[in-house]
């Protein structure tokens, strides 16, 4: 008997929603709360200017706006006109904000950790914050400083021939001080350099033998002479006949 091949049965797919399935209902409820374009019916996200040249003609440019706008900075989004309307978008939330909050800390059935929070915000935005304490005294570094610095001053009112001698070390005396350090290192190198040759030197006594200074260098390179007729057995090797001189 021959094998028949059963046909397959269709698999559904999984139901289970994906995972930017979350971001995507945000964004569509974000939508939501903006207003319809004018222009082309739509509900745009960003920037609701629309584009009047190129390949893009008639679609939103849909860049960041500004806070309270509806329009990016490149068209028109900071003009003062713009501005203040959007301040006013703003401020005209505020009571409905501070209605809200009233509402979640009169109400009954609030957590404590929510109403806390409420009282929180509105404490903050009054003007009553926790009292700051700031602790003023001296540092370690300004007593070590305060030891080791010296105020040091002369009488401006005498002229400077009767003026006493300030007890500071002048500038020609640092310029000295540096000088004899260098010296004394100066010194002990060359005292250095000195015990080196004296050591290695040969000191000649009844069994030394005379000897001759011989070079290491090769012999120099002897030039060839310079050809003083063409087709010469010292002339370089060429092809090219020979020219009259110019007469």
């Amino acid at each position: 008997m021959g094998k028949r091949s059963v046909p397959r049965t269709g698999t559904s797919k999984s139901t289970r929603p994906t995972a930017g399935g979350g971001r995507e209902r945000k964004k569509a409820a974000a939508l939501t709360d903006r207003e319809v374009c004018g222009k082309c019916g739509e509900v745009h996200r960003g920037c609701k200017a629309h584009t009047k040249h190129g390949p893009n003609t008639g679609k939103a440019c849909g860049a960041q706006v500004r806070l309270g706008a509806s329009l990016c900075p490149k068209h028109g989004g900071n003009h003062p006109a713009h501005k203040q309307a959007a301040k006013d978008r703003l401020l005209a939330m505020v009571n409905p904000a501070l209605a809200e909050l009233h509402r979640i800390m009169t109400n009954k059935q609030t957590s404590d950790t929510d109403k806390l929070r409420a009282i929180q915000m509105v404490l903050d935005r009054t003007g009553f914050k926790p009292g700051v304490q700031i602790d003023v005294a001296v540092t370690a570094f300004q007593e070590v400083a305060d030891a080791a610095l010296v105020e040091i001053g002369e009488d401006r009112s005498l002229p400077s021939s009767e003026r006493p001698a300030l007890d500071a070390p002048t500038f020609e005396d640092a310029e000295q001080l540096a000088y004899s350090a260098q010296e004394a290192i100066d010194n002990e190198r060359h005292d250095a350099d000195t015990r080196t040759y004296l050591a290695g030197r040969i000191y000649p006594d009844e069994n030394t033998v005379r000897g001759e200074v011989m070079s290491i260098l090769p012999d120099p390179m002897r030039r060839p002479k310079r050809p003083t007729e063409f087709g010469g057995a010292e002339a370089p090797p060429t092809d090219r006949a020979p020219t009259d001189p110019p007469r």
